[in-house]
């Protein structure tokens, strides 16, 4: 989907059809918010598969432009690195970060940060895991612009840029009321089924 057809369905459902009331660069800032927030909600709505490098030792991060860890995919020798719990990893065993450096890694863990994450045994040497993470795109600026989430999560940035536009009127109207339907809608999609 393009940034024009969420700015249609803005304009259709402000009955702002001709732009007088909300300029395409307002509903494009909303859009870019709705994309942020969306991915903030769900990772996968934006996410590649990437060699990122690791360092020796246990603790390791993503690259700058990461959001969210999903998923470590394979070490550099192509074997599978395996999700590990680190509070059992902890509980079990309390010494497993002084464990012998190897090569690869085969499990990975993390604790509270989305960025950070580690790998056991720790690693020897500087090398590579094909990481799955999401991160935020490059704003739309141009109403001809992709908006860079899957198909299923168009939905969440559309509802977002209602929500916007709508909640720029004053307090106590009825577009206000739409507004505030329009974020439930927004927070229900990511409730899954109830």
């Amino acid at each position: 989907m393009i940034v024009q057809d969420i700015i249609n369905i803005v304009r259709e459902q402000t009955r702002d059809i001709t732009g007088v009331t909300w300029a395409d660069a307002d509903i494009m800032q909303y859009i870019n918010e709705g994309v942020k927030n969306t991915i903030q909600r769900a990772p996968q709505a934006n996410s590649k598969k990437e060699d990122v490098p690791v360092v020796a030792g246990v603790d390791q991060a993503l690259p700058d432009e990461a959001v969210f860890l999903i998923n470590i995919i394979s070490n550099a020798s192509g074997g599978t690195v395996y999700r590990a719990d680190v509070q059992a990893k902890d509980t079990f065993s309390p010494n497993w970060k002084n464990d012998r450096a190897k090569t690869y890694p085969i499990e990975w863990m993390t604790r509270s940060e989305p960025t950070k994450f580690m790998l056991w045994p720790p690693l020897k040497a500087d090398s590579t895991v094909l990481a799955e993470y999401s991160f935020y795109p490059l704003d739309v600026s141009d109403p001809a612009d992709l908006i860079s989430v899957t198909n299923e999560y168009l939905e969440p940035v559309r509802l977002w840029a209602l929500y916007r536009t709508f909640s720029r009127d004053a307090e106590d109207t009825p577009s206000v009321q739409r507004a505030e339907v329009y974020k439930q809608q927004f927070e229900q999609f990511f409730a899954g089924p109830q």
